[in-house]
């Protein structure tokens, strides 16, 4: 049996596709993570613009364009917010403290999203899949279901390192849903407060 660590592998290659399509798989996770960004963001009246390629290759897949008032004591009302996606269908595992580790970021998109001189926020969300492609997306008359769900976390302040891929930690408790990102996530830059790494 072929173990989903060697597909996501050949996935990173551009190798698995879709049967019936030519569509690599890892471009059509790539998609689904695009696609709850938008119905998310969309919720709380925040604007995605997916970034070109050139911008992609510098770790920042989609900026998020706000407007209003999401505070009674904020300072800012109009801002941007920089967005790295990614996407597994590995099982994730969650450490003792609470964590899912992950080790697919460049240390220059890693350094850039930590640096205190960044020009503003910025994002990494982790969309997880089933490893059972067909469960992905599911449609009825009264339903639209992506399956899993997605975390998030803000590197500002996070530790210098040398490491190629460095490791970074996604809190079990920061799902990325509407109420999050309105709540927690702008409500905080709004009133011009940096959601601290701390790991």
């Amino acid at each position: 049996m072929i173990g989903v660590d060697f597909l996501e592998r050949i996935a990173d290659k551009h190798e698995v596709r879709v049967m019936g399509s030519t569509t690599p798989i890892k471009d059509i996770q790539s998609q689904l993570s695009y696609s709850y960004l938008h119905a998310v963001a969309s919720r709380v009246g925040c604007t995605v613009t997916e970034m070109p390629r050139l911008a992609d290759n510098t770790g920042i897949d989609a900026m998020l364009t706000v407007s209003g008032q999401f505070s009674k004591i904020s300072t800012r009302t109009d801002f941007t917010i920089g967005v790295q996606l990614k996407s597994t269908v590995q099982e994730v595992q969650v450490l003792k403290n609470g964590v899912i580790p992950l080790s697919k970021l460049r240390r220059s998109t890693y350094d850039m999203f930590r640096s205190p001189n960044r020009p503003h926020p910025y994002l990494v969300i982790l969309l997880h899949l089933p490893q059972d492609r067909e469960s992905w997306l599911e449609i009825t008359p009264d339903n639209m279901i992506l399956r899993k769900c997605a975390y998030w976390v803000d590197l500002y302040g996070a530790a210098e390192t040398r490491a190629k891929t460095p490791t970074i930690y996604f809190p079990v408790q920061n799902l990325f849903t509407p109420d999050q990102l309105e709540n927690t996530i702008l409500r905080r830059y709004a009133e011009d407060q940096e959601v601290t790494y701390e790991f």
